[in-house]
């Protein structure tokens, strides 16, 4: 087994006081695997916290705010994404020639007036 890993006494009162396998890893500086393994191999991981039951927590994005730029020869949509329950925004540019099928259905959605 990792020497950096204690033995089976001190991994069981790491998970009897409450400890998780992230917060394990991480006082002793290994990965998270490691952990895992070592549970198995001590025939400990039926000590591991049950994950909590709330809601899941999937990480979805949508756009805040779109704007669209007309260059001489191209077309920029830059959006404002945000994404996961907790925020945290990015910007998104996408620069597209205007002979492109995405700039043909956002002129028919009416988002380019007057660009051929």
């Amino acid at each position: 087994m990792n020497p950096k890993l204690p033995g089976t006494a001190v991994l069981k009162a790491h998970l009897l006081s409450g400890m998780d396998k992230n917060q394990i890893a991480e006082r002793y500086g290994v990965h998270r695997d490691t952990v895992t393994l070592a549970l198995e191999k001590y025939k400990l991981s039926y000590l591991v916290p049950a994950k909590s039951e709330g809601p899941s927590r999937r990480i979805t994005r949508h756009a805040v705010r779109e704007s669209i730029m007309l260059e001489k020869d191209r077309i920029v949509i830059i959006r404002e994404m945000v994404a996961g329950e907790n925020g945290g925004t990015s910007l998104r540019c996408m620069s597209l020639p205007r002979n492109s099928m995405h700039v043909h259905a956002l002129r028919e959605r009416g988002a380019l007036v007057g660009v051929h």
